[in-house]
């Protein structure tokens, strides 16, 4: 019988999360229309979702998935008391079939009745919020979360110390899985990039590229003055423009940027879509991420995906996903990042060995991949066979569902998983 999960995808179109939401939905999707896994899926969602004005994006992976899943209105608010004590009881029918529920970020609603797991993907709201309430609102819920799971996921070993850490004492298991890239994150052609490139106001200057926002942990205001050292140190003309890309920059950040004199070295792009975001990657002489805290590090593995080199802090989380194929400042200092950035611009030879080994290590992180080692901790939730009691007040055995059908059929299911990136490096 296949097994039935709740997945909470309310946050889909929600920056990091989101991407991790729609790449796990889609990676059981494709193992289970490649026969590796049998499982149903109940999504719950906004009711917006499910209404006429959906956003474009939303509609599209609505009409894709559609077969493969069960799309659940669900109008509760992130991170509300609503979420927490009465999700449970508007989606009792759901639940009551379902074997198992998982929550993609660190709030678990009560009296769920089943099997539960939580992703975890970082614990910055406490380490470094950008408001008290944050950190006072976050830290019970993070160890609510974690201690009431059956099991957890963390996309990253430094992100599962620092869970540990906060939610102190902990018994739940912890399993690192990390992030898949998206879908469209690819190589293009150079022959298309320049001809885009023709087409953009930016496109005739050298740039480099920072993905994110100007919360403090993003190393924005570190990397502004990174820039302004560089124009100091080596001039304007042989500095690149640097491009923002992304939502919340405050009138702080525009301020700044002239404080600094940056006026003609720094663009703000604001929000774009993943197609003009995969443009400007392939695009760039370098991206920074000059994060000083991050659960995995998406921006970072994109790079290494579009085949464009890669500055990263020497943050551990970095560190596991990028490995070799990065650079690393030496700390997390403006000066530091200056002076790495002007040491990658200025290395021709390193810089092609990097991306190879950039498009080597990409390989690790496939849908199918991620989606796989995640049915292997949804079986790890399921393994204690649950007892309830019959109408005599004995004991009876919970019946338990097999995820994977490649274990019946006494294959491994890592065939399975390498069979289908095999067909995605040969469509690429």
């Amino acid at each position: 019988m296949a097994a039935h999960i709740v997945i909470d995808a309310r946050k889909l179109g929600d920056f990091g999360i989101g991407v991790y939401i729609e790449n796990l939905i889609r990676g059981l999707a494709e193992l289970q229309q490649s026969g590796v896994i049998d499982v149903r899926l109940t999504l719950l969602v906004p009711p917006l979702f499910l209404e006429a004005g959906a956003p474009v994006a939303v509609q599209q992976f609505i009409a894709e998935i559609d077969k493969g899943a069960v799309f659940v209105a669900e109008p509760a608010g992130k991170y509300s008391f609503s979420e927490l004590f009465l999700l449970t009881r508007r989606q009792r029918p759901h639940l009551a079939m379902a074997d198992l529920y998982h929550s993609p970020h660190f709030t678990l609603p009560y009296f769920i009745g089943l099997p539960a797991v939580v992703t975890i993907h970082d614990v910055i709201h406490v380490t470094r919020p950008e408001k008290l309430s944050h950190r006072l609102m976050a830290k019970p819920l993070i160890r609510s979360a974690a201690r009431r799971a059956d099991q957890i996921i963390s996309v990253s070993a430094a992100s599962a110390e620092m869970i540990r850490r906060i939610a102190a004492p902990l018994k739940t298991p912890i399993t690192v899985v990390g992030n898949a890239l998206q879908a469209g994150i690819e190589v293009l052609p150079r022959r298309e990039i320049a001809q885009w490139l023709e087409t953009q106001e930016f496109g005739r200057n050298p740039y480099c590229l920072f993905v994110g926002n100007e919360r403090p942990h993003k190393g924005f205001a570190e990397l502004l003055q990174a820039w302004a050292m560089l124009v100091k140190r080596t001039g304007a003309r042989n500095t690149p423009e640097l491009i923002a890309v992304g939502e919340r920059y405050s009138s702080t950040a525009h301020d700044m940027v002239r404080k600094l004199a940056l006026e003609d070295k720094v663009r703000f792009a604001g929000r774009v879509s993943r197609d003009t975001l995969c443009r400007l990657y392939n695009a760039a002489r370098l991206v920074v991420a000059p994060s000083r805290e991050e659960g995995f590090g998406l921006v970072a593995l994109e790079s290494l995906a579009c085949g464009v080199p890669v500055l990263c802090t020497p943050h551990a989380s970095f560190q596991e996903v990028c490995g070799d194929a990065a650079w690393y400042a030496e700390d997390f200092s403006a000066e530091a990042l200056s002076y790495a950035v002007e040491n990658v611009l200025g290395d021709a030879l390193q810089r092609r060995r990097k991306v190879e080994l950039g498009l080597e290590r990409i390989r690790r992180f496939t849908r199918a991949a991620v989606a796989e080692r995640t049915c292997a901790v949804y079986e790890k939730a399921l393994a204690p066979a649950a007892e309830e009691l019959d109408i005599t007040g004995s004991a009876k055995k919970r019946h338990r569902p097999v995820l994977f059908r490649a274990a019946r059929k006494g294959r491994t299911v890592g065939v399975f998983v390498e069979q289908l990136e095999q067909s995605a490096r040969r469509k690429v």
